[in-house]
This record gives C-alpha cells, sequence and structure tokens, in this order.
C-alpha cells in the first residue's frame, strides 16, 4: 500500500505513466463485476436453501413485477413520527423545539396525538387522526421570534423596517401645492396656493353673468337724426376706413 501511495504521487507529480489508481468508469465496471459474481455464487443464508442470491429473486418475484413506489411515498415511508401533546393555544412543539400552530388545533387541546414530519421539509407536520373518520390536521411552522433566535429577529426586523418605509412613502406629505405655476405675461410667476379660499357670495357672484348695461337718460336725448350711419357706413367704419362726412346721393351718382 505504501509503494502504490508513492507510485501515486509521482504520477500526480510528473504525470508519466498509467495511472495507479482506477478511474470511475473502471472502478463501476469492476464493482458489476463482483455483484454479477455475487448473485450466482450458492449462499447458505437463512431461508435460501442452498439457492444462489439471483435464483432466490427470481422464484420471489410476484407476477406482475415488483411495483415501483412515487417520490411522494417514499417520502412518506422514510418520514418522521412522534408522539406530541397539543398544548394550550393550539401549539405542538418537538423534540427539536420546533412550534407548529394551526387553528383546528385548538379544538383537540390538551390530547395526544401523533405527528409525522418529511426528513426533508421541517416548514409544517401532519398531525394523524385518533379515530376513523377524522380529517388529517397540518400545522405550519410558528416563527420564534426572541433572543433565542437571533436570525429570525434579525430578519423580523428587517421586514419591519421594510413595511414602515414604504407605509412613511404613502403617507408623506405634499412638496408642492398644486397650480403654484400661474404664470402670466411679462411677469414673475406667482404662487397660488391651495390654501386660499373666498367667500361663498362672491363665489356665486362671479358665477354669475353680468346684466347688459343701460345707457343713460341724457346720453339719449343727445341722440340725432345725423348720427345714423346706413350699413355700408358701419361696414367700412368696422374695416377703420369711415368717411369724414355722410354719403348721399350726390357721391353715389359721381
Amino acid at each position: 500500500a505504501v509503494a502504490r501511495v508513492a507510485a501515486h504521487k509521482q504520477w500526480a507529480r510528473t504525470g508519466q505513466g498509467e495511472p495507479p489508481l482506477l478511474s470511475r468508469e473502471q472502478l463501476l465496471e469492476r464493482l458489476n463485476q463482483f455483484m454479477a459474481e455475487f448473485r450466482r455464487r450458492p449462499s447458505d443464508g437463512n431461508d435460501m436453501d442452498g439457492f444462489a442470491p439471483q435464483a432466490v429473486l427470481r422464484q420471489n418475484t410476484p407476477a406482475g413485477g415488483f411495483r415501483r413506489i412515487s417520490d411522494e411515498e417514499l417520502a412518506w415511508r422514510m418520514a418522521e413520527y412522534f408522539e406530541v401533546l397539543v398544548r394550550k393555544g393550539g401549539i405542538v412543539q418537538l423534540r427539536d423545539r420546533k412550534r407548529y400552530f394551526s387553528p383546528e388545533l385548538l379544538l383537540i387541546q390538551g390530547e395526544h396525538r401523533e405527528a409525522a414530519r418529511l426528513r426533508h421539509n421541517h416548514d409544517q407536520i401532519s398531525v394523524l387522526p385518533s379515530v376513523k373518520g377524522e380529517d388529517l390536521i397540518i400545522a405550519k411552522l410558528r416563527a420564534k421570534v426572541g433572543a433565542d433566535d437571533p436570525v429570525q429577529l434579525a430578519h423580523e426586523m428587517e421586514l419591519q423596517k421594510r413595511v414602515r418605509k414604504m407605509a412613511g412613502q404613502f403617507t408623506k406629505p405634499m412638496e408642492y401645492e398644486p397650480g403654484s405655476a400661474v404664470l402670466e405675461a411679462n411677469s414673475e410667476p406667482k404662487p397660488q396656493k391651495s390654501t386660499m379660499v373666498i367667500h361663498p357670495s362672491e363665489f356665486m357672484a362671479a358665477q354669475e353673468a353680468p346684466e347688459p348695461e343701460v345707457p343713460a337718460l341724457h346720453a339719449l336725448e343727445q341722440f340725432t337724426p345725423e348720427m345714423e350711419i346706413s350699413s355700408m357706413e358701419w361696414q367700412l367704419e368696422r374695416e377703420g376706413r369711415r368717411f369724414k362726412r355722410p354719403l348721399d346721393f350726390a357721391d353715389l351718382e359721381s
């Protein structure tokens, strides 16, 4: 053995020659060869009557072959089973001090039950029924927060910090007033605060249409027929080309 170890070190250092150790493929080939020889060799074991293991297996094989179980059934076959007491509050604590809870366990407080837990999944347990007809109760893992579990405590504190930060963003007061940027021509922007209020009477007065102005009586008395103009004169006045004197028939003939 010492010589083979030295030869392997020499090969690992220089990389020359054949490696003294077997490769994975070579090892599996030799193991399969050994198992084949073992199954064909007669045995004096219990209830074998001198037959080889291969012959005993062939003789006891069911007509339909061996049933292949599912991964779920295999997991339940290999599960851990505990005799537990359902404590006050619907709490079940196992030997590893992990606690599980379900509202349905509140109905069987103080009773002893059998619980099963998968070996690869400790997030829940199954509390088995005590009599036929009862339902299976699934109890979830109860988070243990405190000095005994600093990792879980740090996780819960980080989660609480995130929740408070999100709540603060939603309840943060407005940093600006809506409509504050009211710009006027050739003037500086004047802030218009949303807290400015007006009296209801002023608001209603602003909504009413202004009444038409009635000309004063002395203005009607000063009106003379010479002040009348024709539609053509009104059109010319509108265009900014009003004559200094009214038109007559002589002007139209010329």
